[in-house]
């Protein structure tokens, strides 16, 4: 038996927001694989994806916990989730629900018994697909998993458009070096093209003279590109103590002393290499934030060196969201730790991973000589069979390779 899948009622121009982020297919990405093993890790579950839902098929730009990628839409929990952009579906035992229990996906591997998935929600309101986390047994997400749950899943669209937008800075940054190369001085096709992006885009000379400072730079830091052009360098907007630790960062690097200066930002795009660092922007009234800082050399058709060019984008929300994952991560933590119960996270093996302090009492081990044993071992021989039998129901089919 098999249930008709939904779908959502803005669906051809939900496919074309999904499309122009030409993300299908694509190389797995460390950023996107940092979030889905986040998930993971804070909701305790053996399976996180990250979901796009296209025309017949869901596929996976990241995941944990499965080899496949791809499934039809038709078998998609996903699919479900979509239909809802701000709501996160939450499934606590799919066998008791008659839209998932006949499901292949359910009945077969990977035999999913719980799913969560918080929609990927772009700020047109379209739900390109979903940050899911998945178990093998029925379970529950606390209040706070859930809230991050979502909170990962704000972070997966802000990378999305992140990769779109820095697709597009590239394809501005060489029409520009283009149009460098054929015209003499700043233009007004230049200065367009620059004033056009929403990023911080200042390129200098060889010697870190500003020579454009574009408008979104002025919006941004509140000096006027008159106020620098000619007359200052990057180091004016930069925090000292961050130029230093960079210098000998870099000197150690490259085997060569770095002057504290703006020799710290060009040293490596001098080299030819690639260099994209975060950074601390200090505006004209002194208030701070923190960009991700792209520097690239730019050459005359003859190979000389001609001057530089950065782009800054504000990465002050991706700060603040690392920064309340860190705290949930932490409150996650201080309630394991401190449980008045035993608790712990075994492997497959019967390894213990993790152990609270209740759990060592209990058993009278220090945490680590429990660390150092398996599960098996502090298990009397009588009762062993049948929490083996308990743990392969929890685990399906890999527990039987024990």
């Amino acid at each position: 038996m098999s249930m008709q899948i939904p779908r959502p009622e803005n669906e051809s121009a939900r496919l074309d927001a999904l499309r122009q982020y030409q993300i299908l297919d694509t190389e797995p990405d460390a950023a996107f694989d940092d979030l889905t093993a986040l998930a993971a890790q804070i909701c305790g579950t053996p399976i996180a994806l990250i979901s796009l839902i296209d025309e017949h098929r869901q596929w996976f730009k990241s995941k944990i916990g499965l080899t496949i990628s791809e499934t039809l839409r038709d078998q998609a929990f996903c699919a479900f989730a979509v239909v809802h952009p701000q709501e996160v579906l939450i499934v606590l035992d799919t066998l008791a629900d008659e839209r998932f229990a006949h499901n292949p996906l359910v009945t077969g591997e990977p035999y999913i018994r719980f799913y969560a998935g918080a929609p990927l929600t772009t700020s047109a309101g379209y739900s390109v697909g979903t940050l899911c986390v998945i178990d093998r047994v029925p379970r529950q997400l606390s209040p706070d998993q859930v809230q991050a749950l979502a909170t990962l899943s704000h972070q997966v669209v802000s990378q999305l458009e992140l990769r779109q937008s820095l697709a597009r800075v590239s394809q501005i940054t060489e029409e520009y070096r283009q149009a460098k190369l054929q015209l003499q001085g700043t233009t007004a096709l230049q200065q367009a093209i620059l004033d056009s992006a929403n990023y911080t885009i200042i390129s200098t000379a060889v010697d870190g003279t500003i020579l454009t400072f574009n408008r979104a730079a002025e919006q941004w830091l509140g000096y006027s590109a008159a106020e620098v052009i000619g007359k200052a360098t990057p180091v004016l907007i930069h925090d000292q103590a961050e130029i230093v630790a960079r210098s000998q960062a870099l000197s150690q690097e490259l085997g060569e002393p770095i002057a504290p200066g703006f020799a710290a930002f060009v040293a490596k795009a001098r080299r030819g290499l690639l260099d994209e660092q975060e950074w601390t922007y200090i505006r004209k009234d002194g208030s701070r934030f923190p960009v991700l800082l792209s520097i690239t050399a730019l050459w005359d058709q003859q190979g000389g060196l001609t001057g530089f060019l950065g782009i800054g984008s504000d990465i002050t929300e991706r700060k603040q969201t690392e920064a309340a994952l860190r705290e949930s991560e932490e409150r996650f933590h201080q309630a394991f730790e401190n449980a008045a119960i035993g608790m712990a996270l075994v492997s497959l093996e019967g390894h213990w991973l993790q152990v609270n302090r209740s759990l060592c009492d209990m058993l009278g081990y220090s945490e680590q000589d429990l660390l150092n044993t398996t599960f098996q071992a502090v298990t009397h021989p009588d009762d062993l069979e049948t929490d083996l039998e308990y743990m392969q129901q929890l685990w399906g089919d890999e527990a039987e390779n024990e």
